[in-house]
């Protein structure tokens, strides 16, 4: 079994995910004891708030948690305007880290800025509470609003 220092136990761990160990692959946890200490802590916590009794595959969603934080990493992406409306969305508990994948960032960080406000604008009035697939979802809205 890998061992994860920055964690008291791999299974106090997976008893705080409500999952197994052997549920994660050994490529998820391999990567995940590769991270240094305060990022791992990070995917971690993101994976506990997330429902993990809708995820089939916990393993490839760790990895997709991990690969957000290394390119959040690499320094921001999106002009200063529309991270602010992001990040107010994220304290505000509208979304989830884990709700957004990489190409929503890639789209809004693509398109006018005007044209991502406005696509945010319409995503801030939708209630998500029924909304099974979160960035499907706001693809639909950045399509909308480009077309």
């Amino acid at each position: 079994m890998l061992q994860l220092p920055f964690l008291q136990s791999t299974a106090s761990c997976s008893a705080r995910l409500q999952a197994r160990p052997e549920e994660f692959d050994n490529v998820a946890l391999r990567e995940l004891s590769e991270f240094e200490s305060d990022k791992a802590i990070k995917a971690i916590n993101q994976l506990e708030s997330a429902d993990l009794s809708t995820i089939r595959n916990k393993g490839g969603f760790l990895i997709g948690i991990m690969t957000r934080l290394r390119r959040q990493a690499a320094g921001p992406r999106l002009p200063e305007e529309i991270q602010k409306r992001l990040d107010v969305f994220y304290r505000s508990g509208k979304l989830k880290a884990t709700d957004l994948d990489a190409k929503i960032f890639d789209m809004l960080g693509g398109m006018p800025s005007s044209a991502a406000c406005a696509a945010l604008d319409k995503f801030a009035t939708r209630d998500l509470r029924d909304i099974r697939n979160v960035s499907a979802f706001m693809i639909s809205i950045i399509r909308e609003v480009s077309t």
